[in-house]
């Protein structure tokens, strides 16, 4: 699909945040697979997500 990049922004109690918004789609159900990968001291790493979502319906 493409790569979205939001901006993470540090938060108080040291952890990130951040928000994105997924492109909209018309099919009533979509099954998404989405990776957040971070650049780390270490080396590049990856987090993978799976998830659904329904169109609610008028």
């Amino acid at each position: 699909m493409g790569y979205i990049r939001p901006r993470l922004s540090k938060t108080t109690d040291n952890t990130y945040s951040g928000e994105f918004y997924i492109p909209f789609c018309d099919e009533a159900h979509m099954r998404w697979k989405a990776a957040l990968i971070l650049d780390t001291n270490e080396g590049p790493k990856s987090l993978v997500f799976h998830f659904n979502s329904v169109l609610p319906s008028h």
